[in-house]
């Protein structure tokens, strides 16, 4: 069975720009056919609108289920996750397409992952925090695909807390 982990602690904010910058330096490979479509962080592509249009889509999401929280795990483990991840998407979603993330430093591994194509995004946002993942990317037809941040439930915690804080000083100084 596959454990699903959630990062313990809000991602400090000098790290998160250094994955920004990973993440948009990734190449994200779509694999179909024999051939590949390379998508960029906050590049357009002709090649995948091409693609979604011809396949009658508008949207899509990659997600990956390897070295969740940005953490290096073992290529058996990353294996593991990668099928379990595949199973919950066809769930809901048969269309999918693998996709491999090629990381532009020798230093990471390149990441197994799945393109789900016409996906509701909240519902790949949340896989996503069951599988630990960080980000995910999501697109649509004559759009440049964006990291989209996800959020754990730490965060969420910290997140709802602040904003009761403020509601709450909102409402009693409304009163005065």
């Amino acid at each position: 069975m596959i454990m699903t982990f959630s990062p313990a602690r809000k991602i400090p904010h000098n790290h998160k720009q250094q994955l920004k910058l990973a993440y948009q330096h990734t190449s994200y490979q779509i694999l179909m056919s024999g051939k590949r479509i390379s998508l960029h962080i906050g590049r357009n592509s002709p090649r995948m609108d091409r693609f979604l249009n011809q396949a009658g889509y508008e949207t899509y999401a990659i997600i990956s289920a390897a070295n969740p929280g940005s953490k290096r795990a073992k290529r058996t483990d990353n294996r593991a996750r990668h099928q379990a991840l595949r199973t919950r998407i066809l769930r809901s979603n048969p269309n999918c397409l693998p996709t491999i993330a090629c990381a532009n430093t020798p230093c990471w591994p390149d990441e197994m992952g799945w393109l789900v194509p016409d996906c509701g995004l909240s519902e790949i946002m949340n896989l996503g925090n069951q599988f630990g993942q960080l980000a995910i990317v999501a697109g649509q037809i004559r759009t440049a695909p964006k990291l989209a941040w996800l959020f754990h439930r730490a965060q969420k915690n910290s997140f709802k807390r602040k904003r009761m804080i403020h509601t709450h000083k909102l409402l009693t100084h409304s009163d005065s």
